[in-house]
């Protein structure tokens, strides 16, 4: 865990293999900004210092796998047309709401 979450280690991944969900505030999130200073239109790096900013390591997550199996299934039902992207996410989001509810982790009502 210590090197695979190591400020240098983060680093490489970044520089080397374009690796831009740092977990450390400290391994600079784009460190290399012309690889993807134009991804949303010029927003993408505005919104991942914001996020640095209040970013929090909780561990492990025994949820992260359900949450992930929503999400697929939220983009599958768009992708095949059988719901309207605004019905799937939301749909998603009640089921995401739910599981961080039951793992004792709330969010915060509408941040899903």
């Amino acid at each position: 865990m210590q090197w695979a979450t190591a400020q240098r280690t983060l680093l490489r991944a970044t520089l080397d293999y374009r690796n831009y969900k740092s977990s450390r505030r400290r391994s600079p999130t784009p460190a290399r900004p012309g690889d993807h200073g134009a991804w949303g239109g010029g927003s993408y790096l505005k919104v991942v210092a914001k996020n640095l900013e209040t970013a929090r390591w909780r561990g492990p997550q025994s949820e992260r796998t359900r949450l992930g199996d929503i999400w697929a299934r939220s983009l599958h039902e768009i992708y095949f047309k059988r719901m309207p992207a605004a019905d799937a996410l939301k749909k998603a989001s009640v089921e995401v709401d739910k599981v961080l509810k039951e793992a004792g982790s709330v969010a915060a009502p509408g941040s899903t």
